[in-house]
């Protein structure tokens, strides 16, 4: 790896905690298309104290912004746009997942630092409705998204321990 790449991760990994509290912010305003008051409001802070100089509403815009950083050459340009990212406006989908024991998938979920991905595996059942016959089609859900809430549980001694897990859905592919 070039020490430019290690110095670029090394910045990327000491504005992490700026970065994922923005982040967590805007996910909570979910605001809607040309909404964005809250959202607008806060990125412009943020890169306020980043250093950066901003021009805000911009182009006739109320929710838009410019934001501009040092001066000469090279001029860098960047268009962002977000939306809430589920259809039908919901902030994020919590799904609770049980588990009768501890073990190291457990473990693996609720690391605030990685990102959970389950994958089911199942088939729906149909009916031909012309010859009334019945067939399976293989089906497969993945849900990406991170730990947002667990709980231990209780321990007894030959009982399941009620442990279980909430992600917070960021991402759902139905094949």
């Amino acid at each position: 790896m070039t020490e430019e790449k290690k110095k670029l991760l090394s910045y990327i990994d000491e504005k992490a905690p700026v970065i994922i509290s923005t982040s967590d912010q805007i996910w909570d305003y979910a605001e809607l298309s040309l909404r964005e008051f809250k959202s607008g409001e806060l990125f412009a802070k943020v890169l306020r104290e980043e250093g950066f100089s901003v021009e805000k509403p911009f182009d006739n815009i109320e929710t838009a912004f410019r934001a501009s950083y040092g001066s000469g050459k090279p001029v860098i340009g960047i268009l962002g746009e977000y939306e809430v990212a589920v259809p039908g406006h919901f902030p994020s989908m919590a799904p609770e997942i049980p588990f009768r024991c501890i073990n190291e998938d457990y473990f693996k979920m609720i690391d605030p630092t990685q990102p959970i991905e389950l994958t089911l595996r199942g088939s729906i059942q149909y009916t031909d409705p012309t010859t009334h016959g019945t067939g399976e089609v293989g089906m497969r859900v993945v849900m990406s998204g991170r730990p947002k809430t667990f709980a231990i549980g209780t321990v007894k001694q030959r009982e399941g321990m009620d442990s279980k897990i909430t992600p917070e859905l960021t991402r759902i592919i139905v094949e």
